[in-house]
């Protein structure tokens, strides 16, 4: 068989790492000599080790670029232009359709509004095709969605809906969750063409010697060895919730807490050097971003931690809820039920961590909340083309949530969270009634030894390699028995935008600028 993986790009990032793990995956099955891999990209393919991979897999890789592949910079019209250069580079190598299927990542995320067009094309020339939805664009992206609605819904929504997800006997769709796959299923998407495909996990490189790997990160990052040391191994994005990040490190001032790196997109830098100026300005006992002068490697960062923490309201699979087990260390944060709720069906123990954080209501001005509110999600549902209420209903949809002693720390824009957290700095009374109200907000949490054992077992045992080899195989060999036929539309687009633009899902920290 021959297996063709389609991506934007091949530089470093989450979907570039789940490229290479399915590579090592399909390493492990049985009898894969005959298996022949072709890497399609954009041009971008900054550290991806091809011959690494090359030298370690028993099976053939190859990579080439593709023009118009990468994210679309330029605006232009979306066409099958696209879909025509896949083709002919697939003729070119004698991948035909007979002995070739092809795995895209992310095409719908509107990243390039040709994708979609190019996988109908691709379909009329009798290719089987596997799209794999990481992201949605659905899923409070407004700037995403309203590059597609433009360019390939030509301001239609229901246009867009049916373009955005092709539909073929020949066209499978594989999600890294239970939600997603409801999702999808709900839309129309028929439950033999729609995979459960979770990511594998190995284990970051951790360094042997913690007690030398800590005494470096005391020494280059100023931390006292007295205090415990939290880290949150991602980059500082809005989704990520840097200011219950910073909530943290006031509330628990037994321990300095880590966020590992700093946006590199400029539209998430804004909201993070905000962040870090608030944290300066309080000097709380916390890092934003490791400073390339201080030459720390992530494993060592790792081994030097007491605990790892996420206080992310928004995942696509959700790899820190498994990855700390694997390096022996306990998590710590806020809880995504909508995204753990097949670890916890498999068996994983997560009750350390809280779905809510509450924050006393009367600690901020009803107006405020009320005014600031309203403005962001109008503004949210309108990249969507969408009008949530009319503003009268929407301010009693809002004022509904501040109508209970405490609403969610992350249910509230910025501007509050950092009116909070000064608070919590400052006034000791606040800061016992915030740790009364929230019992799972400290460190001392983090110590369970047999919850770390049981669940890296568990993690190790489920979420292999090997068992992702298994699973891909077995999903790829499903699509290839499947007849073709060309691209038709999805039956009820809309209902994935319906499913992902709820007000009880909003989290203003995602959308604010």
């Amino acid at each position: 068989m021959n297996i063709v993986i389609l991506h934007h790009h091949l530089n470093p990032g989450g979907v570039t790492r789940v490229v290479e793990n399915h590579l090592r995956a399909l390493g492990t099955v049985p009898d894969n000599g005959e298996l022949q891999v072709l890497l399609l990209h954009g041009g971008r393919c900054q550290d991806w080790p091809l011959e690494r991979l090359q030298e370690s897999l028993p099976f053939q890789i190859s990579m080439n670029t593709i023009e118009g592949l990468d994210y679309d910079l330029t605006g232009t019209k979306p066409s099958e232009a696209l879909g025509q250069r896949i083709a002919r580079k697939l003729a070119s190598e004698q991948f035909t359709p007979e002995n070739t299927l092809l795995h895209w990542h992310n095409h719908s995320l509107g990243k390039n509004a040709s994708t979609p067009l190019a996988v109908t094309h691709l379909a009329t020339q009798g290719y089987r095709q596997l799209l794999q939805v990481h992201d949605f664009a659905e899923d409070f992206r407004p700037s995403n969605y309203r590059y597609l609605l433009r360019k390939l819904g030509e301001g239609d929504a229901e246009q867009l809906a049916a373009r955005m997800y092709p539909q073929s006997t020949g066209i499978h769709y594989a999600v890294l969750n239970g939600r997603d796959r409801a999702v999808l299923a709900e839309a129309g998407i028929e439950r033999s063409r729609l995979h459960f495909l979770p990511n594998p996990v190995a284990g970051p490189p951790l360094d042997d010697d913690a007690d030398e790997a800590r005494r470096m990160v005391n020494e280059k990052l100023a931390i006292s060895a007295e205090k415990r040391f939290v880290v949150y191994p991602v980059r500082g994005i809005r989704r990520k919730n840097l200011g219950e990040f910073l909530l943290w490190s006031t509330a628990c001032r037994d321990a300095h807490f880590l966020v590992t790196l700093a946006p590199q997109n400029p539209a998430e830098r804004a909201s993070f050097d905000r962040w870090s100026a608030l944290a300066e300005e309080l000097e709380l006992p916390c890092t934003l971003g490791v400073p390339s002068t201080a030459e720390l490697a992530f494993g060592e960062i790792l081994a030097a931690s007491d605990a790892l923490l996420t206080t992310s309201v928004a995942e696509g699979f959700g790899m820190t809820f498994l990855e700390c087990w694997l390096v022996e260390r306990d998590l710590l944060g806020r809880d995504l039920p909508e995204i753990t709720q097949d670890f916890t069906c498999a068996g994983l123990d997560l009750s350390q961590l809280y779905e809510t954080l509450e924050i006393p209501t009367q600690w901020f001005d009803r107006g405020e909340y009320l005014s600031s509110m309203s403005l962001l999600m109008a503004e949210a549902y309108s990249g969507f083309g969408v009008v949530p209420t009319t503003p009268e209903e929407l301010r009693e949809q809002l004022a509904s949530l501040i109508d209970h002693p405490t609403i969610d720390f992350a249910r509230l824009p910025s501007s509050l969270q950092a009116s909070v957290i000064r608070q919590v700095h400052q006034d000791e009374s606040r800061r016992e009634q915030l740790l009364e109200l929230n019992p799972k907000l400290a460190v001392s949490a983090c110590k369970d030894s047999d919850r770390v054992t049981s669940n890296a077992a568990i993690t190790q045992q489920q979420y292999s390699l090997a068992n992702l080899g298994e699973q891909l195989l077995t999903t790829y060999q499903a699509t290839m028995a499947s007849t073709t036929a060309d691209a038709t539309a999805l039956p009820r687009g809309q209902a994935i935008l319906g499913a992902f633009l709820r007000t009880d899902r909003f989290n203003p920290v995602r959308v604010e600028s």
